[in-house]
């Protein structure tokens, strides 16, 4: 971002005009940390990483990204002074191999100080939806967890699967698909506010021949674990956050 530095003022300010104090606006810093390891891009995929505004419109608007990122380095990237809006973090690895072998190596999200999401396990594509302000819960868990979509597409035709996630109501909250990459490893993860949910996954084929899989889960526990090869469609409703009595 440009930076802009006051010289010295040349003019005399007319003595009415009023001088206002204006309050200083509440706003929150995001850090993305990012740490890889000896095996980082052996295979000669490349890792990069961008991270997005999400409007009310459900526009995404680009404020910061990196890459390619070499072996053994630690990044850490600041982006301050956000105000209150809902954010998506996306990070690739070209070849699906994430981050290759390597205990150490992995992502991690934080506001303000507060631990919001991490992975060491990404392989081709992780994608992080979560709010600022982050408020953990009572035991300081991060909210990432309260939805989670890992598919591994089908080897020929990866674009024929797509999915939409909505509440009780029916406003879509997330999308996913169509994917380009055969037999790859998406990943998405997501804040949700307490609720009823209804998730649907789709494909445009549906001749039952899809080679692939996917598991969808809430509060970091697995709901399903399922084959590709459903039909064209296959629905599941779940509660994010504590169950009404």
């Amino acid at each position: 971002a440009p930076s802009f530095t006051s010289g010295p003022s040349t003019s005399t300010k007319p003595s009415h005009v009023p001088t206002f104090s204006l309050a200083p606006s509440i706003c929150y810093d995001v850090t993305i940390t990012i740490v890889t390891g000896p095996n980082t891009g052996k295979d000669g995929g490349v890792i990069t990483w961008e991270f997005y505004e999400k409007n009310q419109s459900g526009d995404m608007i680009f404020l910061n990204g990196g890459g390619p990122l070499d072996k053994d380095q630690t990044y850490e990237q600041v982006v301050p002074c956000l105000m209150s809006s809902d954010f998506v973090f996306n990070i690739t690895e070209s070849e699906g191999k994430g981050f290759g072998e390597c205990d150490s190596c992995g992502y991690l999200i934080s506001v303000d100080g507060e631990y919001v999401a991490g992975n060491s396990y990404f392989r081709y594509n992780d994608v992080v939806n979560f709010p600022v302000p982050f408020v953990p819960n009572k035991d300081f868990e991060p909210c990432h967890g309260d939805f989670y979509f890992a598919i591994t597409t089908d080897g020929n035709f990866p674009e024929r699967t797509t999915w939409v996630l909505e509440t009780y109501e029916g406003d879509a909250v997330l999308r996913g698909g169509p994917y380009h990459k055969p037999k790859a490893l998406y990943t998405t993860w997501s804040c949700l506010s307490d609720g009823e949910y209804n998730f649907t996954i789709l494909d445009s084929i549906g001749d039952d021949n899809a080679v692939g899989n996917y598991v969808l889960g809430s509060d970091f526990e697995p709901l399903v674990r399922s084959g590709l090869s459903f039909g064209t469609s296959n629905s599941t409703t779940f509660v994010s956050g504590p169950e009404s009595t």
